[in-house]
């Protein structure tokens, strides 16, 4: 019997880090660099007339000597790593791969630590900064925590580059300015220089040997031309200063992505950091039937709020976050629906005060649930350390005083915190998020799916995953699937 060949052995992918132009790939497959396209809109006209917008396909990646190897920009490196070893082609890493930077110097306090252990770590990064974050002042931490280093500050304007240098100077930092209007000789810059995108070409710049390079609000500053200029940053660690809120398209966040890479930091203001959130996934399978048409309102009912053997399954994982063993005891919030829910939990969390948006109606209330109601801005909500908590009281909650949420309301999508109820010291431990995840009704599955996308989309991840490991996931999952990639 002839025995048929072994399937070829897949392609060993070749990254190299080049200190002088790049990184590059050899013998990337083709699958991989269609994951790494993009589209962006461009201006057009309709053919009766009229101006309109049309997409336009954009490769994050580039053809280096006819096509034999793959220019990739740094910041999507170790997602292309990532793809490459999904699909079964072993990588090899080569060159200079940018290490851990040394330990900053802090004789001057800095404000920001946590901006300080991102540039420390990661090779780029994107920062997200608050409206009362001067983002000069987080060039100039940077500056004054390596001394040593040459740091490029790229902006838009040329008087954006006076402005932001005097800025620099009044913080301690000795800058120059360079931009296309003026072109300073060797001799004339220094350690920090502040550039428009033009103006890095400028000989005294050096661009191709700055070590940092921080571009503030790049959605602005890389059009065509500053794509095409701070591409020749090879050597810096680069580091994206965004504005928090801004709502940029799919192509804005693929470009940040190419040239910052996805390690994030939001600062909603100096000293504080968004709090991280932590999603532990509880399974409940048991009670109720019926069929996907059931009346809504019913199957809640019989299936959420006054579902025994679920209730008594939410006290019991409070009562454990409350008083784990071996551990202080930390703040509990439980997250309901709505106030029928959460007098039905009184049952099985007495003692626990129910903490609603505004007064509640209690006409054929007992007395013991009538001393358990409060609403969210009276003095007794905002001390105590155990709640029961409906979604529209939620958004009013101080969340800084609870380690624990446990999520009972079985809603899609995320719950209802406000960007500043994360808004914590650098030091504060996460937010563990306990979902109870229902498998006993279709209707209820498919929400506790929606609630699981979202967590992920949100950057939300389960204990123990490595925060860029899962952005880096989260990328690959909105990129087209490989083939046989099951998701």
């Amino acid at each position: 019997m002839t025995q048929s060949a072994a399937p070829p052995a897949p392609a060993v992918v070749t990254v190299h880090w080049n200190e002088s132009n790049g990184v590059v790939a050899e013998v990337l497959p083709a699958e991989i660099r269609e994951l790494f396209k993009s589209v962006s809109l461009v201006p057009g006209k309709y053919a009766a007339g009229g101006q309109c917008v049309v997409p336009r396909i954009v490769d994050l990646t580039a053809d280096i000597h006819g096509g034999d190897r793959t220019g990739i920009p740094n910041g999507i490196v170790p997602a292309v790593i990532a793809a490459c070893r999904r699909a079964g082609h072993p990588v090899r890493v080569t060159g200079y791969v940018p290490g851990p930077l040394p330990t900053p110097d802090l004789t001057r306090p800095a404000p920001d630590p946590a901006l300080l252990a991102l540039v420390r770590a990661h090779p780029g990064g994107v920062v997200r900064y608050g409206p009362s974050v001067d983002p000069v002042s987080l060039v100039a931490q940077v500056a004054a925590a390596w001394p040593d280093l040459t740091i490029a500050v790229v902006v838009r304007r040329v008087d954006d580059t006076l402005r932001v240098r005097s800025r620099l100077r009044e913080l301690g930092v000795d800058a120059a300015a360079a931009s296309g209007r003026y072109r300073p000789a060797v001799g004339e810059v220094g350690r920090v220089v502040v550039t428009t995108p033009i103006g890095l070409a400028a000989d005294g710049v050096r661009m191709e040997w700055r070590q940092v390079a921080v571009v503030i609000d790049p959605v602005d500053v890389m059009g065509k031309r500053g794509q095409a200029c701070i591409d020749h940053l090879w050597r810096a660690r680069a580091f994206g200063l965004v504005p928090s809120g801004s709502a940029l398209s799919p192509w804005e966040n693929d470009l940040l992505a190419a040239f910052f890479g996805l390690a994030e930091l939001t600062l909603p203001a100096h000293g504080r950091v968004e709090r991280r959130v932590v999603v532990e996934s509880v399974m409940f399978s048991g009670g109720v039937r019926g069929q996907p048409t059931d009346d809504p309102v019913d199957l809640e009912r019989r299936g959420i709020w006054g579902h025994s053997t679920r209730n008594d399954r939410i006290a019991e994982l409070a009562r454990l976050q409350a008083a784990p063993p071996g551990a202080a005891a930390g703040g509990v919030v439980v997250l309901v629906g709505g106030v029928d829910h959460a007098l039905a939990l009184l049952d099985h969390l007495p003692g626990w005060p129910v903490v609603t948006a505004g007064p509640v109606n209690t006409t054929g209330l007992s007395p013991v649930r009538i001393a358990a109601l409060t609403v969210a801005t009276s003095p007794f909500s905002r001390t105590s350390a155990k709640a029961i908590v409906t979604a529209a009281a939620l958004p009013d909650l101080d969340l800084n005083r609870f380690s624990v949420l446990v999520r009972a309301d079985a809603g899609p999508g995320l719950p209802p915190i406000r960007p500043p109820q994360l808004s914590s010291p650098a030091d504060a431990p996460p937010l563990r998020l306990i979902d109870l995840a229902d498998r006993h009704h279709p209707r209820f599955r498919l929400a506790a799916r929606t609630r699981r996308t979202s967590y992920t989309a949100r950057g939300w991840y389960a204990p123990g995953v490595d925060q860029l490991a899962g952005r880096i996931d989260r990328f690959l999952a909105t990129r087209p699937a490989l083939p046989g990639d099951r998701r």
